[in-house]
């Protein structure tokens, strides 16, 4: 009897808890904003549970799918981020912000022809929507196709004159189509839009190098830097207007400290190298060829560089070592360092 009435309790037990689990359930409403607080705080994993048992649950499927696409693009997941927003466009085919994220989603895969027919899907939906046209362009600029991605972002610019981040993309293509005057044009707008926006500034110095104003150059990198003092694209840019102009000592730190910021990015230690060349610190030269070297063994400029310094330093084994390197890379730098070692002193330390 004692037994019975152990057992009596246990079940008692058991059933409580049952209704009490059943009365905190959530409903597939609450399950989704759930997932969707999760989402907007950044809490994917969690909003990934929430989103596919909604999917589970046949709730509101097109925008289940489409957050979970969002978690998993948060993520960086984006193989999984497609998926799921190829199952929200297909749950809702004229769902606008499923084809740009889809389409974004690819970008980062590198899939720009699948991104772009993604972008194609929306426009019509929402035709008067810059933000489809400017995620275009970023396409269209990955493939190289400059024309059409200044299209796209003048279409953007013109739905939306008060985007800088469209406005500076805009002046990139022009600059690439050379059609220079416009490129700057479209970077001082958005400069005036955001003085803040520093790609814009960054952009425009370059188009000042390339077009060899260096004062003006130099003023706006600089102005990146000011502002972001850790800018190595803008600190190389420095670099390169003085070295451009064969002031070796000013460029020289600049180099120095791009190469400190990014350890390995090797146009940075190619040019380190170039510099100290330049100034005669061979010495100092060969190991910034030799890290360039490392992260990228068939770097032309880094083996050619290299093959120079030990041709003024009078090693023509060595030297000869980089030429044997460079014939299968580069046919024509190969045979100008040849030329060079065939100009040696006879009398020159091998070793």
């Amino acid at each position: 009897m004692k037994l019975l009435k152990l057992r009596n309790a246990a079940i008692a037990v058991m059933m409580f808890t049952a209704f009490a689990a059943a009365s905190h359930a959530q409903t597939n409403d609450e399950i989704f904003k759930t997932g969707l607080a999760d989402l907007n705080a950044s809490r994917y994993e969690q909003g990934i549970d929430s989103f596919k048992r909604s999917i589970a649950a046949g709730y509101s499927l097109n925008a289940s799918y489409f957050n979970l696409g969002s978690c998993y693009y948060g993520l960086k997941r984006y193989d999984e981020a497609v998926d799921a927003l190829k199952s929200a466009v297909r749950e809702k085919a004229d769902d606008y912000n499923s084809w740009v994220y889809l389409g974004n989603a690819l970008d980062y895969l590198k899939k720009f022809d699948d991104a772009v027919q993604a972008y194609y899907k929306a426009i019509p939906i929402e035709p008067n929507n810059a933000m489809a046209y400017r995620e275009l362009g970023v396409a269209q600029r990955s493939q190289e196709n400059y024309s059409s991605a200044a299209a796209s972002f003048k279409r953007a610019v013109d739905l939306d004159p008060s985007d800088a981040k469209s406005n500076t993309n805009l002046g990139i293509c022009y600059r690439k189509l050379g059609r220079d005057a416009e490129a700057e044009s479209a970077l001082l707008k958005a400069i005036s839009i955001d003085a803040t926006y520093l790609d814009a500034s960054y952009q425009l110095g370059f188009l000042y190098e390339t077009q060899k104003k260096y004062a003006d150059a130099v003023t706006r990198y600089k102005n990146v830097v000011r502002l972001r003092p850790d800018d190595s694209d803008a600190i190389l840019g420095l670099g390169n207007v003085y070295y451009n102009q064969n002031n070796f000592e000013s460029s020289l730190p600049y180099y120095k400290k791009a190469t400190e910021i990014d350890p390995k990015w090797v146009l940075a230690l190619v040019y380190l190298g170039d510099n100290y060349k330049a100034l005669r610190n061979f010495e100092a030269s060969i190991p910034a060829y030799e890290k360039a070297l490392m992260q990228d063994p068939k770097n032309p400029d880094a083996i050619y560089g290299l093959g120079l310094c030990y041709v003024n330093l009078g090693n023509k084994n060595k030297a000869n070592q980089q030429y044997e390197k460079l014939k299968e890379i580069d046919e024509a730098k190969a045979e100008k360092l040849l030329n060079l070692i065939a100009s040696m002193p006879t009398t020159v330390t091998t070793e």
